[in-house]
């Protein structure tokens, strides 16, 4: 119980606020905090409607919600992690559990878990028994998985920044 109570204490002590996210030895690297204007009810509702247009049921991958202040979504992106592997493109999934944090003009935007699947299996997995196969007991990085490595930090970051277009009102939805 001791040692539950230590895993979880570092685990919120060593948070920290970064400009990108990327997968380390020890999971994710922290969280950002998106600047865009409105108030945090504003910033909450605007959210909401990002998730409308995202995701089929949007309804049924929340969470958890308080109005203004909370939003915990669960969401998978089907093949959208893609990299090359033995001259192909490949396509991975990856299943992210978020927590967004409103307060007047900005967002934070926290990975609480995140799984990375290839063909089904997890290969990824911050928060549960294993925190990553991306890395070796010495924390050197594993060559063979180093490609889908680097494509899931170039998707987590890509969706974030289009995450803060859209509260900042840069979108192209109305281009059609």
């Amino acid at each position: 119980m001791k040692l539950l109570y230590f895993l979880l204490l570092t685990t919120v002590c060593f948070a920290q606020e970064v400009d990108s996210l990327y997968i380390t030895p020890n999971g994710l690297n922290g969280y950002a905090v998106l600047k865009a204007p409105g108030s945090a009810e504003d910033l909450y509702n605007k959210s909401l409607e990002y998730l409308h247009l995202n995701f089929k049921q949007p309804d049924s991958i929340i969470k958890n919600k308080l109005p203004g202040k909370i939003l915990r979504w669960q969401g998978i992106y089907i093949n959208k992690v893609e990299f090359y592997q033995n001259g192909s493109l490949v396509g991975a999934s990856i299943q992210l559990l978020m927590d967004w944090r409103f307060q007047e003009g900005r967002v934070k935007y926290e990975i609480v878990d995140a799984t990375v699947l290839v063909a089904g299996m997890p290969i990824f997995y911050k928060g549960g028994a294993f925190d990553s196969c991306f890395y070796n007991n010495r924390g050197e990085p594993r060559k063979r998985v180093e490609d889908i490595r680097i494509a899931a930090d170039d998707f987590i970051n890509k969706n974030m920044k289009e995450f803060e277009n859209y509260l900042n009102g840069k979108t192209d939805l109305d281009d059609w």
